[in-house]
């Protein structure tokens, strides 16, 4: 079974989140927050309500309150669940990339790298080259705006 999230489930997903998190989300902060086109929402929040994942309820001023329903949390639910899976998952792949390369670095009796990336596998980087005692001379970021240096 695949466990990666589709797009449309990531889409799902925050969708839900939203509207859990938010007393007020509107089908344009749904795009503005999952940066895609209002029609777009529209479409995903009608699938979420043809689904009954959420319950629409007309508001004032031609709104409308959007609210969770006990099967889009159970839905919500699932999501994550595939989402962490798929995260540990990834987490043990770069974990063992980077078990090897540190073998390798350890076998040439080199004790430093230097590293290109920044954010989470970065950080897995350095756990492990820290547990084969090899020093992270330096981190280069090659995306970072020129401001931020």
């Amino acid at each position: 079974m695949d466990r990666n999230l589709t797009v449309n489930e990531q889409h799902e997903l925050r969708v839900l989140e939203l509207v859990e998190e938010r007393e007020r989300i509107t089908q344009r902060g749904v795009a503005t927050e999952l940066e895609i086109a209002l029609g777009m929402a529209n479409a995903l929040i009608k699938r979420l309500v043809h689904k009954g994942y959420i319950k629409v309820k007309d508001a004032p001023s031609r709104r409308y309150k959007y609210y969770i329903t006990p099967e889009g949390f159970i839905e919500k639910g699932r999501l994550v669940s595939k989402y962490i899976a798929n995260s540990f998952k990834f987490y043990g792949e770069v974990r063992r990339d980077y078990e090897m390369l540190a073998n390798q670095v350890s076998a040439s009796q080199s004790t430093g790298v230097c590293c290109v990336g920044t954010g989470e596998v970065m950080e897995i980087a350095q756990m492990v080259f820290a547990a084969h005692n090899i020093e992270v001379l330096c981190v280069l970021d090659v995306l970072a705006d020129e401001g931020e240096r």
